[in-house]
Formats: C-alpha cells, structure tokens, sequence
C-alpha cells in the first residue's frame, strides 16, 4: 500500500499556491477517502474556495474534534504548511505508517 507521504507535494520545502493545496486536498480525498474529507465552507474576497478538512474514521460522523485554522490573512503563509503536516500525519496513523 503506497504512504501518505507518496501522495503529498512538497508543502514541507515550500509554501503551496491556493490551486496547489487545492491539488493537494483532491490527491489525500482521492487515496484515502475512509479517513477524510474536505469541502468548501465559504469563499474568500478573491472568489477562491475556503477549505475544510475532517480526518478520521468515518468523517462523516459527528464526535469531538480539533479545529486547526491556517492562513487566515494574506502574509501569514506557514499555516498551510503546519495544517497540511497535521492532516499528513493523521493519515499516516490511519493507515497504519
């Protein structure tokens, strides 16, 4: 089974684009769709989506959860990197790296 890791960019090196996380997003929703799920919960002044992600068994499911904000205002670039780590590595756990 290829890793979490096979299927990330390189947010870890380098600040991704907007249409890159997005690229990012679609690779992990595609791969390991038991364990997440993301979808836009508004738009931003630029039209562009704003996206959230839900990790774990069953996303669909209502139950506790940590909310991680990234990149709220424009300058503020290395949230997107640590938000993205965070997701990698909860993939990682669920299956089972």
């Amino acid at each position: 089974m290829p890793s979490v890791a096979s299927h990330s960019l390189a947010f870890r090196e380098r600040f991704l684009t907007h249409d890159e996380i997005t690229t990012q997003l679609e690779r992990w929703a595609t791969r390991f769709s038991t364990w997440l799920k993301y979808e836009s919960i508004g738009t931003t002044q630029e039209g562009r989506p704003i996206w959230m992600l839900t990790v774990g068994k069953d996303p669909e499911r209502k139950r506790p959860a940590v909310w991680v904000d990234a990149n709220m205002h424009a300058a503020e670039l290395s949230g997107s990197c640590v938000a993205l780590s965070i997701a990698e590595a909860l993939l990682a756990l669920h299956n089972g790296e």
